[in-house]
């Protein structure tokens, strides 16, 4: 007989998230996508986050197809002073998709997260994507931005609930 064991408890054997549980922070992300946009829009879908938070899922039902943009990036951005978002790490902000298409709509029930990149490791919390220090959060936070270099050519509702693992304190 063997014990088995998820992945997350392999990696991460003290986060009661792969044990006991923990509460999860969601956030619902609805917006109506106007029928043309411009190159390079970004879209703020959760923050502010700390570099320990973790995007666990990214789950819809509802998300028309964004025809044209065949080229959208998921990742972590910051808020500037000026009110515009940067990138936090240097060539970064597709730390989660990179170059993923949204031309086609989705129907049913789905995580996006990982359906949109099968490599991505969604056990590992923002700091490690990033390959950040512990004194490298930028202040006010990082916020998950959807950009999309091209822009869209077809609107409509795209309705997202993301689930955030915030950062153990004990």
């Amino acid at each position: 007989m063997a014990i088995f064991g998820s992945i997350g408890a392999a990696a991460f054997p003290k986060n009661p998230m792969y044990f006991s549980g923990k509460k999860m922070r969601k956030v619902n992300y609805k917006e109506t996508f106007a029928t043309t946009g411009t190159n390079g829009d970004q879209h703020i879908l959760a923050g502010p986050l700390t570099i320990d938070d973790r995007i666990s899922r990214i789950y819809t039902q509802r998300m028309a197809a964004l025809t044209s943009a065949t080229d959208a990036n998921l990742g972590f951005y910051y808020k500037k002073a000026d009110g515009t978002y940067a990138v936090v790490k240097a060539s970064g902000g597709n730390e989660l998709w990179s170059g993923v298409s949204l031309a086609s709509a989705v129907t049913t029930f789905l995580d996006v997260l990982t359906n949109k990149n099968t490599s991505l490791d969604n056990t590992k919390s923002i700091r490690d994507l990033l390959s950040l220090g512990p004194d490298s959060e930028p202040v006010g936070g990082i916020y998950l931005v959807l950009t999309l270099p091209t822009a869209q050519s077809a609107g409509g509702v795209v309705d997202l609930d993301i689930e955030i693992e915030e950062a153990t304190t004990r």
